[in-house]
């Protein structure tokens, strides 16, 4: 039954929900869910899946002509007068590219 809703899930492209109810039967030790909550998690689930499939997609028709990567601030040694302008360069990057998603 549960290899039928996993099967149902995937042809109905409910990517999100099927992995989170695939991981839920997985576990080791199982959670103990009321039928509420298991239909919020699954729901939970693939709302995020849509939204970072949303984002990935956006961000693959956008056509940069430089691959970007993740900066790992914390992991870079700064020292405290240095790291006000990391940050301050940081927010303004959010705010262009938030500007940037709004317009489109």
């Amino acid at each position: 039954m549960n290899e039928e809703s996993l099967d149902k899930m995937s042809r109905m492209r409910l990517l999100g929900m099927q992995q989170a109810f695939k991981a839920c039967i997985d576990e080791t030790q199982p959670v103990s869910f009321t039928n509420d909550e298991l239909v919020h998690h699954l729901v939970c689930s693939e709302w995020d899946d849509r939204h970072y499939r949303t984002q990935q997609r956006s961000i693959k028709n956008a056509n940069f002509r430089y691959p970007a990567t993740t900066i790992l601030v914390g992991a870079i040694p700064i020292s405290s007068d240095s790291s006000v302008y990391v940050i301050r360069l940081l927010l303004f990057m959010a705010a262009i590219i938030f500007c940037w998603f709004k317009e489109i």
